[in-house]
C-alpha cells in the first residue's frame, strides 16, 4: 500500500472533464426528436444485444450501459433504440476538444468522452477553478450544443479528479481538497472508485482509500511531460502545443 501523510495540504492541479451519457446526448443534439426521451444506443439492430449508452430518461427506468435491450424494453416499453453512429461521436469529439482548448489547453485525452487539463498555480483557487469550468460548460453549450453536458472534477491529482466527476451527474462540479479526505470518499463503494483500486485497498477501504487516492499520479512518462511543456508554455505565454491524442480513444468509442 503507498502511503502518503494526507494531513499535508496539496494544491488543485487538474481538471477533468467527463461528459454525460455521451453517445446518447450525441444522438439527443442531433436529433431533436430524441429530447427529453428515454433513448438507447445499440451496437447491432437485434433484440438479443445490449445498450452501449442510455440518456439520462432512460436511466430513470433503470436502463444502463450493458442492460440487455429486451429487458430494457420491459423496464420502459416506450423506449428509443437507435443505431450507434460511431463517425459522428468521434467528430464531436474532436471538436469538443477544440473547445475545451479555448479555455484551457487539454494535457490528455483519456477516452472519446473524457479529458484531463492541468491547473497552474494562477488557476488552482477554487474560485478560478470555478470560473475555467464554468466556462467551459457555457462554451460547449453555446458552440456545441446544449445536450452535450458533462460533469467536471477538480482535485490535487488526476484519479481523484476523475473520482470527482462522478460523485455528481449530470452536469456536476465537484472539488476534492487534500483536507476533504478521507471523509469525501466515504460515501462511495469500492466500484465507485475507478481502475483497480480494489486490489488495494480490500476491507481496510474506509482507512486506507484516502492515502492511496492521493498517491495515484499519472504514470505515463510522456504525460507528465506535457505537462511540464504545458505549464513552462503558458507561463510565458506562448501558445500550447497540440494535446497528447490516443488514436484509438477517437477511432474506437469501445474504448472509454
Amino acid at each position: 500500500m503507498p502511503s502518503f501523510d494526507t494531513s499535508l495540504p496539496r494544491p488543485l492541479r487538474w481538471l477533468y472533464v467527463d461528459f454525460n451519457s455521451y453517445f446518447a446526448s450525441v444522438e439527443q443534439q442531433m436529433n431533436p426528436s430524441f429530447r427529453g426521451r428515454p433513448l438507447a444506443v445499440i451496437p447491432v439492430e437485434t433484440e438479443s444485444t445490449c445498450a452501449i449508452a442510455a440518456s439520462y430518461e432512460a436511466k430513470a427506468f433503470g436502463i444502463r450501459t450493458g442492460t440487455p435491450v429486451h429487458e430494457a424494453r420491459k423496464l420502459c416499453p416506450q423506449l428509443i433504440c437507435v443505431l450507434a453512429r460511431h463517425n459522428h461521436y468521434v467528430e464531436y469529439h474532436h471538436r469538443l476538444i477544440e473547445e475545451i482548448g479555448r479555455h484551457i489547453p487539454v494535457v490528455d485525452v483519456r477516452s472519446i468522452d473524457e479529458m484531463a487539463c492541468y491547473l497552474l498555480s494562477n488557476e488552482n483557487s477554487v474560485g478560478r477553478a470555478t470560473e475555467i469550468a464554468l466556462s467551459i460548460k457555457r462554451g460547449i453549450a453555446a458552440n456545441i450544443g446544449k445536450y452535450i453536458r458533462c460533469s467536471i472534477g477538480v482535485a490535487p491529482n488526476m484519479y481523484l479528479a476523475k473520482v470527482a466527476t462522478d460523485i455528481q451527474k449530470p452536469d456536476g462540479l465537484t472539488f476534492i481538497h487534500s483536507h476533504d479526505l478521507p471523509g469525501k470518499l466515504y460515501g462511495l463503494k469500492l466500484r465507485d472508485l475507478p481502475g483497480d483500486t480494489w486490489l488495494y485497498c480490500g476491507h481496510e477501504y474506509t482507512q486506507s482509500n484516502a492515502r492511496f487516492a492521493l498517491s495515484v499520479e499519472p504514470r505515463n512518462a510522456a504525460l507528465v511531460a506535457r505537462a511540464g511543456q504545458v505549464s513552462e508554455l503558458r507561463a510565458k505565454g506562448l501558445p500550447t502545443l497540440p494535446s497528447l491524442m490516443r488514436d484509438e480513444c477517437a477511432t474506437n468509442p469501445f474504448l472509454r
